[in-house]
């Protein structure tokens, strides 16, 4: 069985992994972006600004990936030596594919799992040297503006322009990902289907 990483954005759609989650050995990582990681225990919790930390509680204690300038912004805060951190200047990813890959949440939290699955060898991966293994997007609607459990409770900027910039870049990195041998499947999908 191949290696697997369970990514859980915020959108509506995470109800449905919520309605009827796996047991928690069903993934080998479950990484919560955002407010996805309020929802479900998660060991990662990737998020791009420090308002996504300030005004969340994620579930448990995941590892926090996150950018440089939003930690500057953190690391002082009081819940912060709580966690344990990793910035994205400190993995060393291959994704040449998409420079603007730290644009969005998602994509970071994408990148981060292609990372986990090659550099941290989580066991029975194809070949650790090139990648390989599984990735499988919930909540991730790229439409709308509520959450899994309704209206966000601090604002953010969800317009029809925003997805469309977020959906470009999430192209270029599900590219990257399957060129490094990672299969990626949206709520249980075939990996065809996730485009």
């Amino acid at each position: 069985m191949q290696p697997n990483v369970a990514i859980l954005c915020s959108g509506p759609s995470l109800r449905r992994f919520l309605d009827r989650p796996p047991r928690r050995d069903a993934h080998d990582i479950v990484i919560g972006v955002n407010r996805g990681a309020c929802a479900f225990p998660c060991d990662w919790w990737a998020f791009n600004d420090a308002q996504t930390f300030d005004n969340n509680r994620c579930q448990g204690r995941p590892r926090c990936f996150t950018g440089d300038q939003a930690f500057a912004q953190i690391r002082d805060k009081r819940l912060a030596d709580r966690f344990d951190w990793t910035l994205y200047s400190q993995i060393d990813t291959s994704c040449p594919a998409d420079p603007g890959w730290t644009s969005f949440s998602l994509t970071v939290a994408m990148v981060l799992a292609e990372w986990l699955l090659m550099k941290r060898g989580i066991q029975g991966a194809r070949d650790p040297g090139i990648g390989g293994g599984a990735v499988t997007l919930y909540g991730v609607d790229q439409v709308g503006e509520n959450d899994w459990d309704g209206p966000s409770p601090v604002p953010v900027i969800r317009t029809e322009e925003r997805w469309q910039r977020e959906l470009h870049h999430f192209g270029h990195v599900l590219a990257w990902l399957r060129s490094r041998g990672v299969d990626v499947a949206r709520d249980g999908t075939a990996t065809a289907a996730v485009a």
